[in-house]
Parts: C-alpha cells; structure tokens; sequence
C-alpha cells in the first residue's frame, strides 16, 4: 500500500485528509496488513478447512408450554394492566397515524 492509495480511498470516501494524516493512516494500515498477513501464515496443519460447520447450532425444541401458562404471572408484573393486556402511555395520537 502507498500513499496514493490511502489519497483515493480519502476522495472515494469524501474525506478531506491532511498529508500529516494520511501518512499517520498509512503507517497504521501497513501495520494491519502486516499482521494481517502474518495471521495467514498460520499452519493449520490438522485443523478442520470447513469454515462455518457449527453455525446457529441450536438446541432441540423439547415439549413446549401451554399457551398461556404465564400470562397471569407477567401480567401481574407489570406496571399498570387493563382486562389482561398491558396497559402503556401512549405514543402517538389517533390523527397523526393518518
């Protein structure tokens, strides 16, 4: 990576950038790719190439609830309740939903 690069990326993201800057972000993405690079120089020797195998491992969905088993229970800890909903303070008026 040069300078020229980090001036293209500055205009193609509308930044306006010091020279002092870009030099600073110069240096400090050098510094990434570099342990980016040393990150893939890794062995792996062994370890398994599929990436992602275990993703959104979830567990086995066991009898569930009754319906309403707890809504006594939640009702009651609420703050204010009317003929078994919640009751909130209102956000916005009947006319402004038009």
């Amino acid at each position: 990576m040069e300078l020229k690069d980090v001036e293209k990326l500055a205009h193609l993201s509308r930044i306006s950038m010091t020279e002092a800057e870009q030099v600073e972000l110069l240096a400090d993405m050098q510094s990434i790719l570099g342990y980016v690079e040393q990150i893939e120089s890794v062995a792996t020797t062994g370890a398994s190439q599929v990436a992602g195998s275990l993703r959104n491992v979830m567990r086995e969905d066991g009898e569930g609830h009754a319906s309403g088993a707890y809504t006594d229970a939640l009702i009651r800890e609420a703050p204010a309740s009317e003929a078994g909903f919640v009751k909130v303070t209102q956000v916005f008026s009947g006319d402004s939903l038009s």
